[in-house]
């Protein structure tokens, strides 16, 4: 069987944690998520916590588009985004996989067998998860 990837792309509180690792136990297929920031912190030799605020820092919804790690690039926030496109498309390259966030529907869109999936969820219902957090 031919590789192939999936990338989720989510809102904020619309459970794409959870559905990306159900989906990978029924395709039998690891899913990726936090682990990238982690493998990412390894080698740029930067804490993880700086990594998270780095790729957090954008402020309004377009902001966040345009620039996907922060209005503007800093060095700090090309490196991390050029270090976390070699994890994923070495990830890809081996293995199936899926793989949350962290721009990888831009960085596969040219990818043969990826499926990109956009989650959301209604607002009241982002609310009320984040409010049982």
């Amino acid at each position: 069987m031919k590789k192939f990837a999936v990338t989720i792309t989510r809102q904020f509180g619309s459970m794409g944690r959870p559905i990306a690792k159900r989906m990978g136990e029924l395709l039998g297929v690891e899913y990726f998520d936090r682990d990238i920031v982690d493998i990412t912190a390894k080698k740029l030799n930067l804490p993880v916590s700086e990594v998270s605020n780095q790729e957090e820092s954008a402020k309004t919804a377009f902001l966040k588009m345009r620039y996907p790690f922060g209005s503007g690039t800093t060095e700090v926030q090309d490196s991390i985004y050029l270090a976390q496109q070699r994890i994923i498309m070495d990830l890809v390259k081996h293995q199936s996989c899926i793989v949350v966030g962290r721009c990888s529907d831009y960085m596969l869109q040219n990818m043969e067998n990826c499926v990109h999936i956009f989650i959301y969820a209604p607002y009241e219902q982002r609310l009320n998860i984040w409010w049982r957090l």
